[in-house]
């Protein structure tokens, strides 16, 4: 089971740039909150949410605004079940 979540951790990783490139401009602090990119969105949904909530948290989630990441998550069609905790949010 370690072994799994080492790999999982790691291919999360693997998506950051890809997150970066594409949908930063939707989560970043400040400004209005704004519908993603086509391109952003088919990022999303290869991360999955599970790796979203992951990288959401510590250093990540002081960087963005997690309201706005979790409005782009559902935007995308990734469901977040209210109450669950992904990142800060």
């Amino acid at each position: 089971m370690v072994a799994g979540t080492v790999m999982a951790s790691a291919q999360c990783r693997a998506n950051v740039p890809g997150l970066i490139s594409d949908c930063s401009k939707f989560v970043q602090k400040g400004g209005q909150q704004i519908s993603p990119s086509a391109a952003c969105c088919g990022v999303v949904k290869r991360v999955g949410v599970g790796c979203l909530c992951s990288l959401l948290s510590g250093g990540v989630a002081k960087k963005i605004d997690t309201n706005k990441a979790v409005f782009v998550a559902r935007s995308c069609g990734l469901t977040l079940q209210p109450g669950s905790k992904c990142g800060g949010t």
